[in-house]
């Protein structure tokens, strides 16, 4: 787990700065739509017990109320529980909703 939240401040760090001062132009809050990659019956990598789905789906979670606190950001998630979604199903997604950003973990 500590490996999690090194990675997890990691990514905060990299998109909170950049992301907040394009707000202060843009008017708006930004729209981000984050991507936990696998889930369902598609684990990714593993190891032992250990499954990249998961990482993804912990990191993503975190990353999402990290980034909700703020109110110059819109956030959501394309799964929120460990469901497969198809590549398809996320593109679709992201083409209704169109965010500023779309965010693969």
């Amino acid at each position: 787990m500590r490996l999690i939240s090194k990675l997890q401040i990691l990514a905060f760090i990299c998109l909170a700065g950049p992301l907040a001062n394009a707000n202060a132009n843009y008017g708006s809050p930004l729209s981000i739509i984050i991507d936990p990659g696998h889930g369902g019956v598609d684990h990714g990598a593993t190891r032992g017990d250990i499954k990249e789905s998961q990482i993804c789906l912990h990191i993503s979670q975190y990353l999402a109320a990290m980034l909700k606190k703020n109110p110059l950001f819109k956030v959501s998630l394309t799964r929120a529980s460990d469901e497969q979604m198809s590549l398809g199903d996320r593109v679709e997604l992201s083409k209704r909703n169109k965010p500023d950003l779309f965010l693969s973990i």
